[in-house]
């Protein structure tokens, strides 16, 4: 009997937040993202100096300095396959049935994405790495001897790996795949982990970013490689003729999401750095610390509304957008089932940002 009331209580539990089985692996690798987050943080003040501290929130800030390049595309990306994927029948073989237009156009999708991506990314590397070797040679006199090379370059490295991977999971969850992308997140969550905390407990903790970012590419790739022939094959699918058109179709779009991305990369990641240049790594740490641990609870309302965009874009490409306008509004009722979920369970404030807490920022003893 009690275990039948514990059990009756999850499923009324589950229909009032309305929880399928890829928002419990969205919301789950994100909630294992702030476990691990916040063990590192506690590894962090143990094994890390305050100025290491802050040049690790400060190579962290710089390395998201993709969203420039990015521009929001990935978005796009996703909308657009929903579109497109809705007047299809994917099987897990690779083979594509369905409507001759939509499936040029998906296939067109996919190439655009991989020539953006591809240009984007030998620009980002080209412009992210001596930028950040100059902004950190620049600093480093004043802030004594710290070794940033090789952790920032290795950081570098694997964001621009990340940054060629993330548009194809994109397209893939906008094909449907909703499910086993949240799935791949949980893995990458559990390997970031790992990969952090081995770092930090070998004393290399400035290695973090990158290792865990080699890790997500490792598993990331993985992933991509086992879809390779549905992949490959849209690749090479002519798609000329009903060609999705970049200027026409997506530049509306698009611009709209750059700018909420690059604003949202203006107000929280770049003070850092800022701090870093004109008050000092110390303060540039408390900083980033207290940004991103804050960051990790803001992110959990978004499971209930990325995991539905597929299933928004189908209801448009099929319907047109009356059943979005319908009387129950799904839109609505999962912004605000996320909106329920966070307010239930944020109550608190983060440690780091309590006055009496402030000992979390000072580095290890000596």
């Amino acid at each position: 009997m009690p275990f039948e009331m514990f059990w009756t209580w999850i499923l009324r539990f589950k229909e009032v937040l309305g929880v399928d089985r890829a928002i419990a692996y969205t919301v789950l690798s994100r909630i294992l993202v702030i476990l691990g987050n916040l063990v590192t943080v506690l590894l962090m003040v143990r094994f890390l100096s305050p100025v290491e501290q802050g040049y690790y929130f400060t190579l962290l800030s710089l390395v998201a300095l993709q969203v420039v390049f990015e521009l929001g595309f990935s978005f796009v990306i996703l909308q657009l396959a929903a579109h497109e994927r809705a007047h299809l029948v994917l099987y897990p073989d690779g083979r594509v049935e369905g409507d001759q237009s939509a499936h040029s156009r998906l296939a067109s999708v996919l190439q655009l994405t991989v020539k953006w991506y591809s240009r984007a990314a030998v620009l980002l590397a080209s412009i992210l790495i001596p930028s950040g070797i100059f902004f950190f040679e620049r600093n480093e006199q004043r802030n004594g001897t710290v070794h940033w090379l090789y952790p920032w370059l290795l950081a570098a490295l694997a964001c621009v790996a990340i940054f060629l991977q993330d548009p194809i999971c994109s397209f893939l969850e906008g094909c449907g795949e909703v499910r086993q992308v949240a799935g791949l997140r949980v893995c990458q969550a559990i390997g970031n982990a790992a990969f952090a905390w081995s770092a930090m407990l070998s004393h290399h903790g400035l290695f973090a970013p990158g290792a865990t970012m080699v890790g997500s590419g490792v598993i990331g790739g993985i992933f991509i490689w086992r879809r390779r022939s549905f992949l490959f094959g849209l690749l090479h699918y002519p798609a000329s003729e009903n060609a999705v058109s970049w200027r026409h179709e997506i530049l509306p779009f698009q611009w709209r999401i750059a700018v909420s991305w690059l604003c949202a990369y203006f107000t929280r990641q770049i003070f850092t750095p800022i701090l870093f240049h004109y008050r000092g790594p110390v303060e540039a740490g408390q900083m980033g610390m207290s940004i991103s641990v804050v960051g990790y609870f803001s992110a959990i309302i978004l499971a209930w509304m990325t995991t539905k965009a597929p299933t928004f874009g189908g209801f448009v490409a099929r319907r047109g957008s009356a059943h979005l306008r319908g009387p129950r509004r799904p839109h609505r009722r999962s912004a605000g089932r996320g909106l329920r979920t966070t307010l239930e369970g944020g109550g608190g404030r983060p440690p780091c940002l309590c006055p009496h807490n402030r000992r979390l920022h000072r580095g290890p003893s000596r």
